[in-house]
């Protein structure tokens, strides 16, 4: 077997991986904030239900992207066939090489592009629903005063 073309593919999948991880964490970040997030709402003055609604619609679409990268873990437990997910995909390739000492077979390199494809407008949702939509929500709060969130920059005031 060719063991360059093998170490090579694993180099890519490795790298690959790093990226569903990275994405995973970046999800879990804002996961995090959005709990602080939704108790600021409530201490509110003002009444907070379109904040609360937006809340729930960057909740949502959290919730979509997960399953996307991840798959439908309800469906998981329930054995229930799925579309396979990049980060699925990922698994698999990686339990099947981990013991092969065969260089990636074609469903293998296919299987990575496949997920490589899929995961592109997951990573750009990810990074859309950070920087505009919780970001706005957040610069909402700031605007009412409401009690500090982790990870919200806090705008200067100038008082004279």
């Amino acid at each position: 077997a060719d063991r360059n073309a093998k170490a090579a593919f694993q180099r890519d999948i490795a790298e690959f991986s790093r990226k569903i991880d990275g994405a995973g964490y970046l999800l879990r970040e804002m996961g995090n904030k959005m709990r602080h997030i939704k108790e600021a709402i409530k201490m509110v003055e003002e009444p907070a239900d379109g904040l609360m609604k937006e809340y729930y619609a960057i909740d949502m679409k959290m919730k979509d992207i997960r399953r996307d990268l991840y798959g439908d873990n309800i469906k998981t437990r329930l054995d229930i066939d799925q579309k396979p997910t990049p980060a699925g995909r990922v698994g698999w390739i990686n339990y099947e090489q981990k013991y092969s000492t065969a260089e990636p077979t074609g469903t293998h390199k296919m299987s990575l592009e496949i997920a490589k494809e899929e995961f592109a407008p997951i990573l750009a949702a990810i990074q859309k629903l950070a920087n505009e939509d919780v970001e706005n929500l957040e610069k909402k709060l700031e605007d009412l005063d409401a009690p500090y969130t982790p990870g919200r920059a806090i705008k200067m005031i100038n008082r004279n």
